[in-house]
C-alpha cells in the first residue's frame, strides 16, 4: 500500500499523458496486478485447505452488500447527530474488501 501511495503521489505532479506520466501509470498497473494475484493466490490457497484438511463445512448466506453499508444517521431529541460507530465500521468495511472475500463466496 505504501508504494502505491506514493507512486500515486508522484503521478499526480507529472503532467498529464506527458511520457514519464505514461510510464508510472504503467508501474501502477503493474503494482494492482500484482496486487490482484496475490488476492486470487489467497483464495486458491485457501480453498485448497478448506477441501483437503477440513472435514465439516458450514455455509452461511451472507448480504455482503448490507455488511459493506454505511451505518444509519442517529439523531438525538433537539436533532444533534449522536456517535453511531461509523469510524469503527468503516475499518471494518475497508479490511472485508481488502481481503477479498466477496470474490471468495461469488467463485
Amino acid at each position: 500500500m505504501e508504494k502505491w501511495y506514493k507512486l500515486q503521489v508522484r503521478l499526480a505532479k507529472k503532467s498529464k499523458y506527458s511520457k514519464p506520466w505514461k510510464i508510472l501509470k504503467g508501474k501502477i498497473a503493474k503494482l494492482h496486478q500484482l496486487i490482484a494475484r496475490q488476492r486470487l493466490d489467497w483464495q486458491f490457497k485457501l480453498a485448497y485447505h478448506l477441501f483437503s484438511d477440513v472435514r465439516v463445512i458450514f455455509l452461511e448466506d451472507l448480504q455482503v452488500a448490507s455488511l459493506l453499508r454505511r451505518c444509519k444517521v442517529k439523531l438525538g431529541d433537539n436533532g444533534q447527530f449522536l456517535p453511531n460507530a461509523q469510524s469503527a465500521k468503516s475499518g471494518l468495511n475497508k479490511s472485508l474488501q481488502d481481503a477479498a472475500t466477496i470474490n471468495f463466496l461469488i467463485s
